[in-house]
């Protein structure tokens, strides 16, 4: 398991539907999506939606920190990000 925080909660995800955690890096916004999708990054290659788990769980919003983080997860047939407070 994977441990990471969010807004002062600790969940986990299983290891194997993790590809790989990433610096936040440059998000390309998207018009028309729910208001939790931050838009979409370029990760080697491949097109990935990047979801703000904060938003998406009506969390505060707080500002980016230097332990906040990317979690390339695999959903299914899916890739997606999803933005975390820090990881551990």
């Amino acid at each position: 398991v994977v441990g990471f925080h969010l807004a002062g909660e600790e969940y986990g995800i299983e290891i194997t539907k993790i590809q790989e955690i990433i610096l936040p890096g440059e998000i390309t916004r998207i018009p028309q999506v729910p208001h939790y999708i931050e838009g979409l990054i370029n990760l080697r290659g491949s097109v990935i939606p990047i979801i703000d788990l904060r938003k998406r769980f009506n969390l505060p919003s707080s500002e980016r920190t230097d332990q906040t983080r990317i979690v390339v997860v695999n959903v299914g047939e899916k890739t997606i990000g999803v933005v975390v407070d820090a990881v551990t």
